[in-house]
Order: structure tokens, then sequence, then C-alpha cells
């Protein structure tokens, strides 16, 4: 837990939650235990894409999902999942779940613990994926870019991070 100080809102659609930081008063607080980490996560959790992101996301294919460029309410969440599955090759890794909006979705994930120098780490995704079971995700969007497939920029959604419950502070090893 670390205490930022004083902070100036610095909101600039979707990334409404954003702030300006002076990192010379930020100071560690403690280091959470894994029960309160994952109550926090939680409590901000929601069960659905549209419930965290808005009527703003839209789903473009079972693998992607974006908000028009400064667009969107929000950029940043944490999402409740059960019987998500984690797949993975050479190339990238991806979170397979069920959505009470989108139905199936297959979306990127970046989660650091799970990549080393641009390759995906089969090894650590293996292991996490005999962890899983009821999880939470932290996902969020993009700064906003062009695909070839769709008309203007988007703020795509990926997987930033994910917490299985019985071991929501997995540690690369």
């Amino acid at each position: 837990m670390v205490e930022l100080g004083d902070v100036q809102p610095d909101p600039d659609p979707p990334e409404a939650e954003d702030v300006v930081v002076d990192y010379g008063q930020a100071k560690f607080v403690d280091r959470l235990r894994e029960d309160r980490f994952l109550r926090i996560l939680d409590k901000l959790a929601e069960d659905s894409l549209e419930s965290i992101f808005g009527p703003e996301l839209e789903k473009m294919s079972r693998t992607a999902a974006a908000v028009p460029e400064g667009k969107g309410k929000i950029s940043l969440g944490v999402i409740r999942l059960t019987g998500a599955e984690l797949f993975c090759d050479e190339s990238e890794i991806r979170l397979t779940f069920e959505d009470a909006d989108f139905g199936e979705m297959a979306l990127k994930v970046t989660d650091l613990r799970l990549w080393e120098v641009y390759q995906p780490r089969l090894d650590r995704a293996r292991r996490l994926q005999a962890e899983m079971g009821d999880c939470l995700a932290a996902v969020g969007l993009t700064g906003a870019f062009p695909v070839s497939s769709y008309p203007g920029s988007r703020h795509w959604l990926q997987v930033n991070n994910i917490y299985p419950r019985e071991n929501p502070l997995w540690a690369r090893e």
C-alpha cells in the first residue's frame, strides 16, 4: 500500500481515473496480506465487462472489444470470473471466459508475470491455469490506436492481471 499524497485529477476519457502524482510525496505504508488484497479487489469487481466500462464498450469479435477514441467512462476495472481458462502458444496468451453481456471472450493477456522479453512463458501460464478456478482479472483499455479491420482509432480491451482466489499474489518463479 502506498500513500500518494496530494494528487491532481487529470481525466482524459476513457482514463477518468487518471491523476497527476508528485512521486516525491509518495511513501510506502504497508504490505497487504493476500486476504486483504483479495477483499479490496472483490469490493471493486463487477460481474460483466459492460458494468465496468459502460455502454460504449462494443464487442468487435470473440477476441476483441473496444471503446471509440476519447469515449468511455473508465479505463480500468476488475471482473469476477468463473471457469476462465488460459490459451497460450509461442506468440500470445489469451484469457477465455463467458461474459454476461458479450458471451464468450478470448482477450489478450499482458500480465507481466507471464511474459519474458516479448515471449510468453508457457511454463508459468500452465502453472497459473492449474490454479485458476474462480478468479478476478484486472481489465483495462489501451491507448487509442487504429486496427485495419475497423474504422477509426479505438481503446482496445485487454487483461492486465489475473488473480486466482486461492493464490491472488502468485509470483514469477
